[in-house]
């Protein structure tokens, strides 16, 4: 997620580009991962990227609790925490079925089926009361499955 006053770039950059210099961003995951979306991967293996907002007042039954849970995070994150914070706002964002990049291969062919690539699931939640914002990398239990594409690499073992 990157903070950025003028017009996104229309194709990523690497983060060790010159476009990153000076640009704030909040990595949740920051491995190399490619979002796979081709039509042949079953349905359920698609990588999902999707967000929603919770604002105080705004009607939806589940943004008590989320303000909630935001509430806690701020007040007693430890060294940053803000007895009196009440979050106004919040925004998650939730990645699904993200695999490894597998062009790092050679010839970009996957040492495993595509079909068959470990895959994670995250969130990220951005909460603000207005005056002090904070984030919250969120990472349920079994569901980072990988954190490097050479753990797709046959294991070689060397002669005794």
């Amino acid at each position: 997620v990157a903070f950025v006053k003028s017009q996104p770039p229309v194709w990523p950059h690497r983060l060790s580009s010159k476009n990153w210099w000076k640009t704030p961003v909040i990595a949740p995951f920051l491995a190399r991962s490619r979002p796979y979306v081709s039509r042949d991967l079953y349905e359920s293996r698609r990588a999902k990227i999707y967000y929603e907002m919770y604002e105080k007042g705004d009607a939806n039954p589940h943004t008590p609790s989320i303000l909630e849970k935001a509430r806690s995070h701020g007040r007693f994150t430890p060294n940053y925490h803000s007895p009196d914070y009440e979050p106004v706002w919040v925004l998650v964002i939730t990645w699904t079925n993200i695999a490894p990049d597998c062009s790092t291969f050679s010839k970009g062919q996957c040492p495993v089926d595509k079909n068959n690539l470990p895959l994670n699931r995250f969130q990220l939640s951005l909460s603000t009361d207005g005056r002090r914002s904070y984030a919250t990398c969120i990472y349920p239990a079994k569901t980072i499955q990988w954190a490097s594409p050479d753990e797709l690499q046959p294991h070689v073992t060397s002669p005794s």
